[in-house]
């Protein structure tokens, strides 16, 4: 019998997943992200027994939310959300080391948003600017975007932190940088 919050949970967690095989892997389709009136794709893991279990951002289920785990060898796994306008757009990888970009482990960026084909991208992307210019910390999901405005020319270098188990980027902004969206005289 439980005597407190963890225990109660403790035991919900051990008595609906210990002994459960993974059997599926997958992220979450639109029409069930309409269904869950979600805008963000989450990794959906299917059990031998049919359950599915999929993270939320929060316990009232109101949007997708990444999900963290620890391997083997104590490397970090995380499986990210995905906003509902990137969800056709062709994938970031790693890049190979033998590409001659001088940091190999980067990532390949998305493909052009110069064309701002969708306002939320432009948005997205400026929004990041800005938090950018206040000097905070960038989740390391963020990559992609940074490796984009990078190559519009408003950062000029970005430096991925390890603080613990949490990694982040720093960003130096160009002048374009720092002057976007401030007013001229």
């Amino acid at each position: 019998m439980a005597r407190n919050t963890v225990d109660f949970w403790n035991e919900k967690a051990t008595s609906s997943l210990v002994g459960r095989t993974v059997t599926g892997a997958r992220y979450l389709k639109k029409e069930e992200m309409v269904a869950l009136g979600w805008t963000k794709s989450v990794l959906v893991l299917t059990l031998d027994d049919g359950t599915l279990l999929f993270p939320s951002m929060d316990d009232e289920g109101n949007d997708g939310g990444a999900l963290f785990g620890q391997g083997p060898k104590n490397e970090e796994l995380v499986f990210p959300v995905i906003a509902e306008y990137l969800l056709d757009r062709e994938p970031w990888a790693p890049r190979s080391p033998s590409n001659s970009d001088p940091n190999p482990g980067s990532y390949v960026s998305q493909p052009s948003l110069k064309k701002w084909e969708d306002p939320r991208e432009k948005r997205t992307l400026m929004n990041l600017l800005k938090r950018a210019q206040r000097q905070e910390k960038l989740h390391y999901n963020c990559e992609p975007s940074l490796r984009e405005l990078q190559e519009q020319g408003y950062i000029s270098r970005m430096s991925k932190v390890r603080q613990g188990r949490v990694s982040y980027f720093t960003v130096e902004l160009t002048e374009k940088g720092r002057n976007y969206g401030k007013k001229t005289a």
